[in-house]
């Protein structure tokens, strides 16, 4: 009987993966995935944000370290890249007291963080319908947010959380310092280009916005109130966006460059 020989095929990450070898025939080859918790720690893991009772918080803004912010699903949770045994998170969301500070893992490996609602004293109802989701919920907003998030394509997203933080502004202001495009011109003559000084198609509520200047300009200035804004995102490129927001016609002459929907209505 020649001898057996065990060595390892190959270690990426935390897996590892053993070959039995007798001579130059290869047997069997055992492949171990280690506990997940232990994958939480040298990756990264999930933040879990909650109420004071419990319940999850959906769209809950979550910037950790300073970095871009995130938005939780809806069973509360969002992936952070960062690991390490506590992170400094800032937790928003419409309705509840912000959260500033350190938060630490469980011992699952996840991190916990707490909201606490406001409290609000409602006359007594009698609720006899299912509750309806809100506006941005329907127009798809956070699910374009949470797919951006996961990689599907590159994008911008300003949360009602963060127009709630900048009281007093312009709209052209909330544009400033952005990746994907930037702001040009002055005063109500000031518009929106891409990264290649081209127009983009700006959508106010789903509607293409027609160019109120010539070249294919629009000034969003006049358009809409920065007040009546619930949420934007923006996308460097008309390629790169979603279908649903591409119009069926237009978008090659008006804005192929870059994508602007602008959302109104209540922040929640």
């Amino acid at each position: 009987m020649h001898g057996k020989v065990m060595r390892e095929l190959s270690r990426r990450g935390t897996r590892r993966c053993l070959a039995l070898r007798v001579m130059s025939l290869f047997l069997a080859v055992w492949c171990v995935e280690p506990p997940q918790s232990a994958i939480a720690q040298t990756r990264g893991a999930v933040v879990r944000v909650r109420d004071q009772h419990g319940s999850p918080v959906p769209h809950a803004f979550v910037a950790v370290e300073g970095g871009r912010g995130r938005v939780t699903d809806d069973s509360g949770r969002v992936f952070l890249d960062a690991p390490g045994d506590s992170v400094h998170v800032v937790l928003r969301r419409i309705g509840y007291a912000p959260f500033a500070g350190r938060i630490g893992r469980s011992a699952v490996g996840d991190y916990e963080a707490t909201l606490r609602a406001f409290a609000q004293t409602l006359a007594a109802v009698s609720v006899v319908a299912p509750g309806t989701r809100t506006t941005l919920e329907a127009s798809g907003f956070y699910d374009r947010m949470l797919r951006a998030q996961r990689g599907a394509f590159n994008a911008e997203f300003v949360t009602p959380e963060e127009l709630e933080g900048q009281a007093g502004a312009r709209i052209l202001d909330v544009f400033r310092g952005r990746r994907v495009l930037k702001v040009t011109g002055a005063g109500r003559a000031a518009y929106l280009i891409g990264r290649g000084g081209c127009p983009v198609s700006v959508f106010l509520d789903g509607m293409l916005l027609q160019p109120a200047v010539r070249n294919g300009y629009v000034t969003i200035e006049d358009v809409v109130d920065v007040n009546a804004v619930a949420a934007i995102e923006m996308y460097a490129s008309a390629a790169q966006a979603p279908g649903e927001l591409i119009p069926l016609v237009g978008s090659a002459k008006y804005g192929s460059c870059g994508v602007v929907a602008i959302w109104t209505g209540g922040r929640r």
